[in-house]
């Protein structure tokens, strides 16, 4: 689950202990902002849980920022803090570090943008593979993000594929790719092994699964058939409070992995239940 969706009731730091009562074994986070790293450090140790997935600088997210590695006036701020966010990745022994590849600025051609995101990506995926850690982009629906510079799978995986580092993997937004092109489990297969991490959230509304059209089973289905086996983070906002929302994941499932089996028993659906407007 991401502690930066959830549990917002309460300040960053206090939401660790809070996962862990829940049953949560691991988390994971956006960059924290503004909270004292040997704070946010001690908060993840002291509730024993693992950090599943730590988000590297992108910029002033609460003001709008989707990462600024690829901004040609402000990628030296990603090489500034980045270093930061390895550091402490390696103290919590967290092996997956997810970057927001950002959007078109004004004024800036997109190929510019493009191969400067490529340079800052393979540099930190350099850091990154010296600690045995992996690097993950992602696309982002244009409603939600703007004009993301990676929008689809396809241009995540090109993306992917011109970086050229071993170390560098998909992180497949369930809650992003339906709202920018839908057929998840079809989106599944293109992407394949480059998928290393999986985040759920409905759609529309980036609420808990349930709440809106997606058609969860079919996408565990797919996840199954391609042998995903790694952590998938629960990276919805909470409308109800965040207990009332974790109501649809029994306690047994939150430390454990989730199977297509279980899903379908938790989430069933039925083909006209799954709205479809292309």
């Amino acid at each position: 689950m991401s502690v930066s969706t959830l549990y917002t009731e309460v300040p960053l730091p206090d939401r660790f202990a809070l996962a862990a009562e829940a049953g949560f074994s691991a988390v994971e986070s956006w960059w924290p902002e503004d909270v004292d790293l040997d704070t946010y450090v001690d908060a993840v140790r002291d509730a024993n849980l693992r950090l599943a997935v730590l988000g590297l600088y992108g910029g002033a997210l609460a003001e709008g920022d989707w990462g600024v590695l690829s901004d040609l006036e402000r990628a030296h701020e990603f090489r500034e803090v980045a270093p930061k966010g390895l550091e402490v990745a390696e103290t919590l022994g967290c092996y997956r570090l997810h970057v927001l590849v950002g959007n078109e600025q004004p004024g800036q051609l997109r190929p510019d943008q493009l191969r400067l995101a490529v340079e800052n990506v393979r540099w930190v995926a350099d850091l990154a593979a010296a600690q045995g850690a992996t690097i993950l982009i992602q696309p982002l629906n244009r409603r939600d993000a703007g004009p993301a510079l990676i929008q689809h799978v396809d241009t995540a995986i090109a993306f992917i594929r011109e970086v050229a580092r071993e170390n560098v993997g998909l992180q497949f937004d369930a809650y992003h790719v339906e709202g920018a092109e839908g057929y998840l489990p079809a989106r599944v297969q293109r992407a394949g092994g480059l998928i290393r991490h999986v985040q759920i959230a409905d759609y529309p509304g980036a609420q808990y699964p349930g709440s809106g059209r997606i058609d969860f089973p079919a996408l565990f289905t797919a996840l199954t058939r391609l042998g995903y086996n790694g952590y998938v983070g629960l990276e919805y906002m909470t409308v109800r409070g965040t207990t009332a929302d974790l109501t649809w994941l029994p306690e047994r499932l939150r430390s454990g992995s989730f199977t297509a089996a279980d899903i379908q028993r938790i989430l069933p659906r039925t083909s006209r239940d799954v709205a479809r407007t292309r």
